[in-house]
Parts: structure tokens; sequence; C-alpha cells
């Protein structure tokens, strides 16, 4: 896990630095202001077995520094100006004895709504560290989470609204999710809906910069392929871990600067199937560890960063343990041809493979 972490970590600092190259503000940390949050909500038990384990409400508690972009780059304007955030998250989930508490530290983006000075909605990612999870000797009721360390994803509006002059307040409306990606079991995750008020305080106005953008050029056809390696877990076997080669490869139609759509090609190599052929005793073909199918997805940029979430169905999948259909949300940031992206792989609502890619689009 110690390892699979700081691959995470090294992947945001990436991530985060090609949303905010342009600025060396933000890279130097000299925040534009401090917003503090305090929220209260509830877990939102999408397993009927979690019932038992929710004794009471979650409350949490954020700090984050905030820098608005201002305008270096041609998509800050055409995000109109977002606001980058660096921030620390504490929950306690209401239920010490199994659940325990919440620490989380996260990069966010958030984005006005249209031309809108007061409705912003928010994207946020980082790594989270829970105080408890599950252990077969001293937390066995506890069949949500079993690592430490997790990722911390969160997604919501808020709506500002002005306190004088160097203050503001507001509320938001977040779903907060953790997971590890399925590298150890029990992997449930957490989905956190909570309801919050936001005291914003400024310390200086950044000058926004009107000026006229040689815009770059955007090819409206092009061509990706990865190869990819990820681990799982398999909920019989809490203590190990497997790994899972992908290849992939995308044709990428551009409308616009923020906008793509994409149709491809998956073929995996799962060593976790050969576990659950001596799980069960079947008969056994080498092939069965093959598995391939095909996706469509929708892709929003922000200059050279981009989020990828993809629908697919399996063409050749012998066994089909996890049903037909599979799905992958990917963060990826490119330098020049060359691309760099962390993706999670599911079943529905359920993780399957945390995957490293490495790509090259033309």
């Amino acid at each position: 896990m110690k390892r699979i972490t700081g691959f995470y970590i090294v992947f945001l600092f990436f991530h985060f630095y090609g949303l905010s190259q342009d600025s060396l503000k933000f890279i130097n940390f000299k925040p534009d202001g401090v917003m503090l949050q305090a929220n209260y909500g509830f877990i939102s038990p999408h397993h009927p077995y979690m019932h038992y384990l929710l004794k009471g409400h979650v409350k949490s508690f954020e700090i984050e520094t905030i820098h608005r972009l201002s305008g270096y780059k041609y998509w800050h304007k055409l995000y109109k100006y977002p606001y980058m955030s660096l921030g620390y998250y504490f929950a306690n989930l209401g239920n010490i004895e199994q659940l325990g508490q919440a620490h989380a530290f996260y990069g966010k983006i958030s984005i006005p709504v249209r031309r809108s000075k007061h409705i912003f909605y928010n994207l946020a990612a980082g790594v989270a560290y829970l105080t408890k999870k599950f252990d077969p000797h001293t937390n066995y009721y506890d069949m949500i989470i079993g690592s430490h360390i997790n990722f911390y994803f969160r997604t919501g509006m808020t709506y500002f609204f002005k306190i004088g002059q160097k203050f503001s307040g507001g509320i938001n409306l977040n779903l907060v999710h953790y997971s590890n990606g399925n590298v150890r079991e029990p992997n449930a995750g957490y989905n956190i809906v909570s309801l919050g008020t936001i005291v914003n305080a400024d310390f200086r106005k950044t000058t926004i910069v009107q000026q006229k953008f040689q815009l770059p050029d955007i090819k409206k056809n092009n061509y990706r392929f990865y190869a990819a390696a990820g681990y799982k877990s398999v909920p019989e076997d809490v203590y190990n871990t497997y790994l899972v080669y992908t290849f992939s490869a995308d044709y990428i139609r551009r409308f616009d600067y923020k906008n793509a759509l994409s149709a491809g090609a998956d073929f995996f190599y799962d060593r976790s199937i050969y576990y659950h052929r001596l799980l069960s005793g079947m008969d056994f073909k080498e092939s069965y560890l093959y598995q391939s199918g095909v996706h469509i997805g929708y892709e929003p940029y922000w200059g050279n960063t981009s989020i990828s979430l993809q629908w697919g169905v399996y063409l050749y999948n012998k066994l089909m343990l996890r049903g037909i259909f599979y799905h992958r949300a990917a963060i990826t940031h490119r330098f020049n041809h060359i691309l760099v992206s962390l993706s999670i792989m599911s079943h529905f609502f359920s993780a399957d493979i945390l995957e490293w890619r490495v790509g090259y689009e033309f």
C-alpha cells in the first residue's frame, strides 16, 4: 500500500501542476484567501450490510487556501477564471468504534456556472487516511474498507454571497467518496452526502488578465494507445493483490477546446481469475485470463489535463465474474504526445482495478 500511495501522490502532483503551471503564484503557494467549511451529512448505505454500522451523522470540517486562475492560459477564460484550492478535510464518520475518523489532503478546482459570480461547481481529488479499517481479529464488523490509505473524491455545488469587503459566506452541497480502488478487500467504499456552510477571507484580489490569445491548433481527429498495469484484490482473499495488464486503443473526436467524445477497445490480462479457478475447482484454460471489450466515452479538457468517463461492454470474458458491462474514470495529463494517466476500472459502483497508464497520442 505504501508503494501504491507514493505513485498516487506523485501523479496528483503532476496533475495539479499541469492545471496550474501557468501561475507561479499558485505553485509558490501564495494564496488569495482562506476558506473554512463546516458540513453535516450522512453515509449513503449502498449495500444492505452497511446499515448496522451507521450509528450517527457525519460531521466534517475543511480548510482551504484558494487562488484564482487569472487568465494567462486560454482555458482560464474558457472556464470563466476558475479557482484552484489546496485543502485539508476532517470527518467524524458517526461510529468511532468501527468506522473511526477520516483525514484527507486534496486539490480542488471550482468553476463558475455559466457567467455567475455566485454559483460554482467543484471537483476535488486527493489522498485520505481512515483511522479504522477492516481487521479479521480486531474490527471484523467493518466490511466497508480494508485499508487505511484511500482515494478521496468530491463533487458538488457552492453558492457564495458577500459579507463586507474582505469576507464572503456560502452554502454547499457535496458528495464525498472514499475508496482504495480495490487494491485491498473489502472495498465497498463510503459515499457521504453533506450540506455545509462556508466563510471565506480574501487577502487580496487577483487581477484578471484581459488579453487576446493565439489559440492552439487542436486536431479534431486523434488516435491514442495506452499500456497499463493495475492492482486488484478479490473478496475471498483479503491479504493479497494481483496484477492486471491492460492495452487500450482509442479514437478521440474533439469538438472544441473543452469537449471530446471517444470510442475504443480494451484488452486485459487478469491473474486474479486464476485464483477464482483454484477457489471453485472448475476446469480452467489459460485463455480465461484474457478479456476484451469495447467502450465509448466523454472527455472534458482543462488545457493539457482531462478527465475521461467511459462505458464499456465485454466482447470476450469467459467467466463473466462481474457482469457484462465495465466502466472507467481516469485523470490524464499530456506532455506533448506522451500521456500519463491514473484510472479506476469498475463494474457500475464497484471498483475493480486501479490502473497506472502511459500512452501516446497522435
